[in-house]
């Protein structure tokens, strides 16, 4: 799998382009708010999350396998609208917010078929 180009892909902001060119469709994503299954499940909780939200990764290391990645990553985001309830910190327009994320993989041959995720809130 070509984790710099799914990198790249999901920074560019669709949701649907990453997953149909990464994600099996029996993907399944874990995280402290709940298990996805499918992908358009995962469609949808991500179009939904990054509504006037744009993110960014910063892989800080990634470590590969033949069927996993594991990465330590910073996520970016760069609010384009007041969100007070946002599951990682309180989002004020304009100002940049940075998170540090661990994530999991299981590969199906070039695409993602499950990943874990877990986080810090920024300090």
């Amino acid at each position: 799998m070509d984790y710099d180009g799914y990198i790249k892909t999901y920074n560019e902001g669709d949701d649907v382009v990453t997953a149909q060119q990464y994600y099996t469709e029996d993907i399944t994503l874990t995280m402290p708010l709940g298990t996805l299954s499918g992908r358009d499940e995962v469609i949808g909780f991500l179009t939904r999350g990054h509504a006037g939200i744009p993110e960014e990764l910063k892989p800080r290391i990634v470590l590969r396998s033949e069927d996993h990645i594991l990465a330590e990553l910073d996520i970016v985001l760069r609010p384009e609208r007041d969100v007070p309830d946002h599951f990682l910190t309180p989002l004020v327009t304009g100002q940049e917010a940075t998170a540090r994320f661990f994530a999991s993989y299981d590969l199906r041959g070039d695409r993602i078929a499950a990943f874990r995720l877990a986080w810090w809130p920024p300090a």
